[in-house]
């Protein structure tokens, strides 16, 4: 479990972090610090106060203020400041953790703003060059590094493990959007709150969780689509996807997804959904295609 939630957290494709209450950054993924440029020097961030790197001051101290007051915040523009001091337009979700009442800890995604998706609406692009209107969600997938979760977590003592875990698990289940596994057989394997609120299911869980993940998408083409991406380790970045809720009525949704692999094997994927901004955007459909299994 440990290393599930590592992995969740260390190779997601988008920037995770948590931060004290005081806004000094306690632990932060790859995608994270290549938001920032401290890709190779993490010590510059890790350790600093997350207000430092905002554009606007002002808009950090609101964060800071509505999260305090337990607001949980979504799809927040804001600009951040890169080591080489040019400016990162990203969206933020954030969410406060509590204990008897006591502010303790912030729990960030923070996404860069692309303006193109992936599948890209025009099927016919040819992807090359520097990032530009139809190219930026390819180029930062592009980018994107993975670590074996058993490396990151090696030299850490059992009473370190122990803490990490609950880190990870308030990380996971107290998340600022939602978050599933799916498993190879296609299954959703967990799915926190903020999942099951998105599209009703906060007081069924049974009903979502050990489902095929098919059920909860209104087009099935899409679907179909975003497992091969994941399948054949392409990019699945800025995905607008339909999903269905408990109700039946549909949920408009950016999916950012990446792949877990043990030994060459599949284990499960990472998935993290955001309510769509633009819900009346176009959506690409593209062929058909089988989710595979391991036996």
């Amino acid at each position: 479990m440990l290393q599930q939630l590592e992995d969740f957290f260390v190779n997601a494709p988008l920037g995770l972090q948590i931060t004290d209450s005081d806004g000094t950054v306690r632990s932060a993924n790859i995608a994270m610090l290549q938001i920032v440029g401290a890709l190779d020097r993490r010590e510059e961030f890790v350790g600093r106060n997350f207000a430092d790197f905002f554009a606007d001051p002002d808009l950090a101290g609101s964060l800071r203020d509505r999260v305090a007051g337990g607001a949980r915040l979504n799809n927040v523009e804001a600009a951040l400041r890169t080591a080489d001091g040019s400016t990162c337009d990203v969206l933020i979700d954030v969410s406060g953790r509590f204990v008897a009442g006591e502010w303790v800890a912030t729990r960030w995604f923070v996404r860069r703003r692309l303006i193109s998706q992936l599948p890209s609406v025009n099927p016919h692009l040819e992807v090359h060059g520097a990032p530009g209107t139809n190219e930026d969600a390819f180029v930062w997938g592009a980018q994107l590094v993975n670590h074996d979760a058993d490396d990151v977590l090696a030299g850490l003592g059992q009473e370190e493990k122990q803490a990490r875990l609950e880190e990870l698990e308030d990380f996971f289940e107290g998340a600022p959007a939602g978050v599933h596994f799916v498993g190879f057989n296609g299954l959703i394997l967990r799915a926190n709150r903020m999942e099951l609120e998105l599209l009703g299911y906060q007081d069924h869980r049974d009903e979502y969780v050990g489902h095929h993940v098919r059920k909860i998408h209104s087009n099935k083409a899409i679907v179909e689509d975003l497992l091969r991406r994941l399948v054949e380790g392409e990019p699945v970045i800025n995905f607008r996807a339909r999903l269905l809720r408990k109700d039946g009525e549909s949920e408009p949704v950016i999916i950012y997804s990446g792949l877990r692999l043990k030994d060459g094997r599949f284990e499960n994927t990472r998935c993290f959904l955001f309510s769509d901004h633009d819900p009346d955007a176009e959506l690409t459909v593209p062929s058909g295609f089988g989710w595979p299994r391991n036996d």
